[in-house]
């Protein structure tokens, strides 16, 4: 039997599901921390599927982990609310993005003239807009021409900024080549006064004879559109409210002309934002997650910079920062009185500022600093059903606003945003866990393993250097027995705090397990692999320390192994540097030892 298309997307749905299910029951079924990630899942499956078959696969999934809860005999209300608030972060997100959708679509259906006119096919661009509504404007200003008697009509463009009028339209006949000026001359004063004027004498653009009279058509801020009738001086000049009426299909064509280009550039965000959803990792490393989806917010919005920061009570921070301009740097404390992100945190709503003066609040910490600062700012909260879990600052120095469009389009976005956000951060919390020490807040075993591993399939395609020491504190047990196990961990945390003062950033300390300590050095050999040791050795040895008014000495004995030097493999540093130590133990302990190398080895 041939499954059609639809059954199997119902297939692949089913299966993703019963894989999705099988995570969450393992792992505590509604109590699971996964419960945020199948939301995520929920969502980013029915996105593209039929309203009502995506309001079954939701219902489906809710009344199977509530039957599972009822069999296990387990269910609570704080199931039931665990339940709710899940289903809601992927369904309301969803919605939104439909009703969006659904909007755009209402407006796309406008432009099905100039899709039927376009002789090759394709889909339209601005600039084919724009040719089509220059067609439409000059059969309107022909029809205009003949039906108040003028002998010609120019469609103006007044940019108030330049101090010019740009003649944009003709009902017949060459266009002026030069703009006019607006200071000092009638077009100016007709422009300011909006109302119907004569230009008399007539201007240079006009025949000498005509009778030119102008009046203001539309207005957009301080620009706008100006006509300009040009009759025969021995015709009578029409009265003021029949030019007037007249014009109305100028101004329908002008209209109509806005709402093309708005419905292309809202098709054309809406897609750039579909992309941008789906390059979301379905792991997230926070500070990835935050990149993407800073450049998502970007792609909808004319920026030249962006921020997203992480908000929660201990450390408020930025994430990422990407600008032209300058801002503020990641890793920065947020301000937490009048930073702009604090603002609209503690708000929990959107705050725009447009013409934003430099003595403006900084938009994040103090330490920010601008090449160019921002002329708008837009700050959004991504809200959580817990609150605000993050925010989002859009900036441009180079426009005085922003397009309302796009920040609705923004707005839209936000609570998936927050969602996205939110577990990329409780999945960094749980891996950090799983991957740390919990006494000293190194790294444990497992995550030394894993960068070993990484390591070894970087070596195995570079050969490049990698030294491991092995750290082991000397008569440890003794400090145990003769101070107690809280001066034996005092003891652990310092010795942890004092690896990683003493190495660098791209040094790998953690803990081996007892008071044994190893360093994953990359790019080291075995000669400045033993210096490294040495001078970790003294600096422990330095360590003034004392528990209850009595001082400790703290001794360590290091063993040093290195790759390619003593070993062919990276994943054998381990064995060769505890032999290394051993010897170092044997020897009078509070030393250095260095794995010998291989017989056959010789260096390049």
């Amino acid at each position: 039997m041939k499954l059609t298309e639809l059954q199997r997307a119902d297939v692949r749905l089913i299966a993703g599901g019963a894989i999705v299910y099988v995570l969450l029951l393992a792992s505590g079924a509604l109590s699971s921390p996964l419960l945020p990630l199948a939301s995520v899942w929920l969502f980013q499956a029915t996105l593209d599927v039929e309203r009502r078959r995506a309001l079954a696969y939701f219902a489906g999934a809710a009344a199977v982990l509530l039957a599972t809860e009822l069999v296990r005999e387990s269910l609570g209300w704080r199931d039931v609310a665990a339940l709710t608030a899940a289903i809601a972060a992927a369904w309301l997100p969803l919605q939104l993005l439909r009703m969006r959708a659904a909007r755009d679509a209402r407006r796309l259906a406008q432009l099905d003239r100039i899709l039927a006119e376009a002789d090759s096919g394709e889909r339209p661009t601005p600039e084919g807009i724009a040719l089509a509504h220059l067609r439409d404007l000059e059969d309107s200003l022909r029809d205009l021409a003949g039906r108040v008697g003028a002998r010609r009509v120019l469609l103006w463009r007044i940019e108030r900024a330049a101090d010019r009028a740009r003649a944009v339209a003709t009902s017949g006949g060459p266009l002026p080549a030069a703009p006019a000026p607006l200071r000092g001359s009638p077009l100016g004063w007709a422009w300011e006064e909006g109302v119907q004027m004569q230009i008399d004498p007539p201007p240079a653009w006009a025949a000498a004879d005509a009778l030119v009279v102008a009046c203001r058509l539309r207005t957009e801020g301080s620009d706008g559109t100006l006509l300009t009738y040009e009759f025969g001086n021995d015709q009578q000049r029409p009265a003021a409210d029949v030019l007037d009426a007249a014009a109305v299909t100028v101004r329908a064509v002008l209209d109509t002309h806005e709402l093309q280009l708005a419905a292309v550039a809202d098709r054309r965000r809406l897609d750039q934002l579909m992309r941008a959803l789906r390059r979301i990792p379905a792991e997230p490393d926070l500070d990835e997650v935050a990149r993407e989806l800073l450049q998502a917010a970007r792609d909808l919005v004319d920026t030249t910079g962006g921020a997203i920061a992480i908000w929660d009570d201990d450390a408020p921070r930025v994430l990422v920062c990407e600008s032209s301009d300058g801002g503020p740097e990641a890793g920065r404390t947020l301000v937490a009185d009048d930073s702009e992100m604090a603002i609209a945190a503690r708000a929990e709503s959107r705050i725009i500022r447009e013409d934003r003066p430099r003595s403006a609040p900084p938009v994040a910490s103090r330490e920010e600093r601008w090449a160019y600062p921002p002329r708008a700012l837009a700050t959004v909260p991504l809200m959580a059903p817990t609150g605000v879990v993050g925010l989002l600052s859009l900036w441009t120095s180079e426009l005085p606003r922003f397009d309302e469009r796009s920040i609705e389009l923004v707005d839209a976005a936000a609570p998936y945003f927050a969602l996205v956000l939110n577990h990329a951060r409780r999945y960094g919390m749980a891996r950090e866990r799983a991957e740390r020490d919990p006494l000293t807040r190194l790294r444990n075993r497992r995550a030394f393993d894993a960068a070993l591993d990484g390591e070894a399939a970087r070596f195995r395609r570079y050969v490049r250097p990698l030294s491991v020491l092995l750290v082991d504190l000397d008569h440890f047990k003794q400090i145990n027995d003769t101070h107690g196990h809280e001066a034996g961990d005092a003891v652990l945390q310092l010795i942890a705090r004092t690896l990683e003062h003493e190495l660098r950033d791209n040094d790998l300390p953690a803990r081996f397990g007892g008071e044994e300590f190893v360093v994953l050095l990359p790019e080291t050999d075995r000669s400045h692999a033993q210096d490294a040791a040495e001078r970790l050795r003294r600096a422990i040895e330095a360590l003034d320390f004392s528990w209850q008014g009595r001082p400790i000495p703290i001794r360590a004995s290091i063993g040093v192994a290195s790759c390619p030097e003593c070993a062919d493999s990276p994943h054998d540093l381990i064995r060769a540097a505890d032999e290394a130590l051993y010897e170092a133990k044997e020897n009078g302990r509070n030393q250095v030892r260095v794995a010998p190398p291989k017989r056959r080895y010789e260096p390049r």
